[in-house]
């Protein structure tokens, strides 16, 4: 974790998680695999970002956040701290609407990805511009990720999502209407 009074990269004030030396620790005290490594720190996103423990925020789409911000705590007190908690409880509130609604524009296919050209307008729309976050779907994504709504992941295979968060196309799987012959 970095200091909340020293300006990080681009002159950002605030706490943010140091990855690197995250996973090097975790590698030396519990000598965890790749794979492993990689679905515990899935997990931690994904539940840090949920309860709004740490977050990936920028307003602008061109301004990529520095990393992860933790924001709890001495950490807190940082000049954007009430537009990432507006953000945040605008995600929670809008998140079932806003997978379910972006569906559509994911194929439940290894690889697929939900941050869709369509997520941005769909989340603005949804919560009438409340979700500030340019980085929502990135977001999203990893509560996705880290919940274990796809399938396969590991550190070299970015997995399949599965619904709700995708579609599956009938033709493609192979389900058209078929009679149903029990074993």
């Amino acid at each position: 974790m970095s200091s909340p009074t020293v300006p990080q990269a681009e002159g950002e004030l605030g706490c943010f998680l140091d990855t690197s030396r995250l996973h090097a620790e975790l590698r030396r005290t519990r000598g965890w695999s790749e794979d492993r490594l990689m679905q515990e720190y899935l997990r931690l996103l994904g539940s840090s970002l949920v309860s709004g423990d740490l977050a990936f925020y920028s307003s602008n789409p061109l301004h990529t956040p520095t990393a992860f911000q933790l924001t709890r705590g001495e950490c807190a007190p940082v000049p954007h701290m009430a537009d990432i908690e507006r953000s945040h409880a605008n995600l929670i509130k809008w998140f079932d609407p806003l997978i379910r609604t972006n569906a559509p524009n994911v194929a439940c296919t290894r690889g697929a990805t939900l941050i869709t050209p369509e997520l941005h307008d769909i989340a603005r729309k949804l919560s009438e511009g409340s979700i500030s976050n340019a980085w929502v779907g990135m977001e999203i994504k990893l509560i996705a990720l880290g919940a274990g709504w796809y399938e396969g992941v590991t550190a070299t295979n970015p997995g399949t999502p599965r619904p709700p968060l995708c579609h599956v196309d009938p033709a493609k799987a192979n389900l058209q209407d078929k009679p149903y012959k029990p074993r």
